[in-house]
């Protein structure tokens, strides 16, 4: 049992799982759009999944490594892996797909490390937090699948619009969690308007997603039925996440919701 907990907590805290929840998500997008994902692709985005999240979330690394010395341990060898993975895969893209990932990695990058004294990161800007995670997100799995298409109209900005929201939605429970350990200066939800309203401005942010469905004219049943699970997750993960709850069982559970409608998508189409 103590060997499971173990290689669960490594799951979890390494990114292994958040990755492939990123990864369901790119394949939503395909579903949706009935185009076809590669193997390739499929390896990019959880590469590039991989690297960013655990950037973020172990960096600065000097100070970080002394508490985890057996996460990098781990880390290191499998961040190489996906670095070098990316970076060969990253020479066979269209210049357009290069653009849009070069940014992702440009957010990241500043979201992580300071660029000045003065300024400080992304992450420490007041408020700015969940928009950054929200829009590298919906650059990562909703942009760069349709990346090159000859032409895009308004249904696509709507769909990337409601692929932001989804996200954001997807973010609050975090926040909720956090809402006590982060620090002031960070200004999230809710921390601005309190955790209640933040329950409620999710509950509302999800009936805009579903008149946003009615909308896109994407709505066949297959994908109304899948947005319905994914949402009444969400639903139930923003009035059921305290700031008490486990860390672990947190990540695990809320970010294992895009794996419903990937899920879906599986079995339908057998």
């Amino acid at each position: 049992m103590l060997y499971l907990r173990s290689l669960f907590n490594i799951y979890v805290k390494a990114s292994f799982h958040l990755a492939l929840m990123v990864l369901c998500f790119f394949e939503i997008t395909h579903f949706q759009w009935d185009k076809e994902s590669v193997f390739e692709d499929r390896t990019l985005v959880f590469s590039l999944a991989f690297l960013g999240y655990n950037a973020v979330k172990y960096y600065p690394f000097s100070k970080k490594i002394v508490t985890t010395p057996w996460l990098y341990r781990l880390l290191i060898p499998c961040g190489a892996l996906c670095f070098f993975t990316s970076a060969y895969l990253f020479v066979f893209l269209s210049v357009q797909a290069q653009l849009l990932l070069f940014t992702c990695f440009v957010l990241c990058i500043t979201y992580a490390i300071p660029l000045h004294a003065k300024f400080g990161n992304l992450r420490s800007q007041y408020g700015l937090k969940i928009f950054i995670v929200a829009l590298c997100w919906t650059l990562l799995t909703a942009v760069y699948p349709l990346i090159d298409l000859i032409s895009w109209d308004p249904i696509h900005y709507l769909f990337f619009s409601e692929r932001f929201i989804l996200v954001f939605i997807a973010t609050l429970p975090f926040e909720i969690r956090d809402a006590a350990s982060d620090q002031k200066e960070l200004g999230t939800i809710p921390q601005l308007i309190g955790e209640l309203k933040t329950r409620r401005l999710g509950s509302v942010l999800l009936l805009l997603l579903l008149v946003l469905k009615l909308v896109i004219p994407k709505g066949e049943s297959s994908h109304s039925i899948a947005f319905i699970l994914i949402g009444i997750a969400y639903f139930i993960a923003l009035f059921t996440v305290k700031k008490d709850s486990s860390e672990n069982i947190t990540l695990f559970w809320v970010e294992l919701i895009p794996a419903l409608g990937w899920l879906y998508y599986v079995l339908i189409t057998l």
